[in-house]
């Protein structure tokens, strides 16, 4: 055998062709795990979707070592997909937003007057015509004013436990004396204001007589001590129980300073209300302002009014008085 015989190259052979990527409607696995990822699907969460497959079968289903049936995995794939598709193209809920009613300006007005003579102040009205809502728009507005919304499981110490977190106090469990000393101090020439909603959970009653203030003697101790302008929210029942039992809410009630119980909303503020979240048809704003009426304040209206939207929405139709008409249907009035 000769030199160029033993240099000369052989032959290589080809590998074999790979077989053509299996396709699902026309998208490969790896595209379809691309694009649920994409949009935040996790595997867990695809999971729980289908409630067919395990997140491991759809992790070897995507990695194509699934060992079942592949076509009944990726059809249910396809249809989360389709399903995900679907609810992304709905329109979305109806976002609120805040509006200056004469009620938000009047409670706006209350606050900052407070504010600047350090007084306590008692606002109060039924339910739903805007207190809660102008207050906490306030204090998100206005650094240095403290927003805290009780409720029927607060006490004493709930509201100087939060009080103390707020400020970064030192909270004494079952020391009181000892919170308030320190609260007292912590308040001492700071502009601030304390705003305290649903003010009538504060006080509590056995059998329809007021036992306790403790929570409002609280808020009296730092309007005292430290010149802290407190504001109570609350309704009308608040005020009549301190005067009915004056032998122990005295103090507080020859502290208010500011009071004032607030009127029914007007109908240019459903008309503001409506037109801020865009129904301008005259016909559903007499509607809706009709209703408020019967209702007696915006909380029934607003809800009905976004009930309109959405069904005007989903319907494909304007937002008149019929479709407001026949919201009121779903709410409570």
């Amino acid at each position: 055998m000769t030199l160029t015989q033993a240099v000369q190259p052989q032959p290589v052979e080809s590998p074999p062709p790979s077989p053509a990527p299996e396709l699902w409607d026309g998208i490969t696995r790896q595209a379809l795990a691309a694009w649920f990822r994409e949009r935040g699907h996790t595997l867990s969460r695809l999971a729980a979707l289908s409630g067919r497959y395990s997140k491991g079968a759809l992790s070897d289903w995507f990695n194509g070592h699934y060992l079942g049936d592949n076509a009944a995995v990726g059809n249910e794939l396809l249809r989360l997909k389709r399903h995900i598709e679907q609810t992304a193209s709905e329109p979305a809920a109806a976002q609120d937003v805040f509006v200056e009613t004469s009620i938000a300006k009047e409670v706006f007005t209350i606050l900052k007057v407070a504010r600047l003579d350090q007084d306590l102040a008692l606002i109060s009205s039924l339910p739903g015509r805007g207190k809660s809502t102008a207050a906490r728009e306030y204090a998100r507005r206005n650094p240095g004013v403290y927003y805290f919304e009780a409720d029927d499981t607060c006490c004493v110490n709930t509201v100087a436990r939060w009080l103390c977190g707020e400020l970064h106090v030192t909270y004494n469990h079952g020391q009181l004396d000892l919170t308030l000393s320190r609260l007292v101090e912590a308040c001492q020439g700071r502009d601030m204001q304390v705003i305290i909603d649903q003010a009538e959970f504060l006080i509590k009653k056995y059998k329809g007589t007021i036992r306790s203030i403790k929570g409002l003697e609280l808020m009296r101790t730092l309007h005292d001590r430290a010149g802290v302008s407190i504001v109570l929210i609350a309704l009308p029942q608040l005020y009549q129980d301190l005067l009915r039992r004056p032998q122990i809410s005295g103090y507080i009630l020859s502290r208010i300073g500011i009071r004032r119980d607030l009127p029914m909303p007007t109908d240019d503020d459903v008309a503001l209300w409506a037109a801020a979240h865009g129904i301008t048809d005259a016909g559903a704003v007499r509607e809706l302002s009709a209703r408020k009426g019967a209702a007696g304040h915006l909380r029934t209206v607003r809800m009905a009014a976004r009930k309109a939207l959405r069904l005007a929405q989903v319907n494909h139709r304007p937002v008149d008085a019929t479709v407001v008409r026949e919201a009121f249907q779903y709410v409570y009035v």
